[in-house]
């Protein structure tokens, strides 16, 4: 197949089509994202064994897998856990769902992969409306003997329209802004 135009190739960057987003959601960690109907996630696990809870609330902050199009969910006891853990990035989603009349503590959680999951391992879900999902990959803190820490999974976004110009999320800051630097000369 031929594309339509030349395309500018930038070593170390994503070469993602239009309309085509990619997440890493580190191991132990929560990430909140916004999707509108008809919009499809994909979530890899690109080594294996890492657990991932996925959560879906609608306007009223209601968590309802029908969101995503499967009808059963369980308690999402892992992104409850990660949420009060406290971590940088847990704080940040904490308060936005808290601004929102979020109860974390109600939702309901699609479980996707398991310990014994092979690497590579996809799940696939559409959203059904407009609505904020969480993903989490839950895990403890690695102990020594088991050799089994918490692993990144990747979510694919693919929008089923363009986003209008000025409403699209900033990522994550890369490094912490409150930083301060000073130079002494002598």
């Amino acid at each position: 197949m031929i594309e339509a135009g030349p395309r500018v190739l930038v070593p170390g960057l994503a070469n993602l089509a239009p309309g085509v987003e990619r997440y890493r959601i580190r191991g132990g960690a929560v990430t909140a994202l916004l999707l509108s109907a008809g919009d499809s996630l994909e979530i890899n696990d690109p080594e294996g064994c890492q657990p991932v809870e996925v959560t879906a609330f609608d306007r009223e902050g209601q968590s309802d897998p029908g969101l995503l199009g499967v009808q059963t969910g369980s308690p999402a006891a892992g992104i409850v856990g990660i949420l009060h853990g406290g971590g940088e990035g847990a704080r940040r989603v904490a308060d936005a769902l808290a601004e929102q009349s979020v109860d974390i503590s109600a939702a309901r959680a699609i479980h996707g992969f398991g310990p014994d999951s092979p690497a590579g391992e996809t799940l696939r879900l559409t959203a059904q409306a407009n609505l904020v999902c969480v993903i989490g990959t839950p895990g403890a803190k690695m102990l020594a003997h088991e050799q089994n820490p918490p692993t990144d999974v990747v979510a694919w976004v693919t929008r089923s329209s363009a986003i209008p110009e000025g409403v699209q999320v900033l990522p994550d800051p890369l490094v912490n802004g409150f930083q301060r630097f000073e130079t002494v000369s002598f």
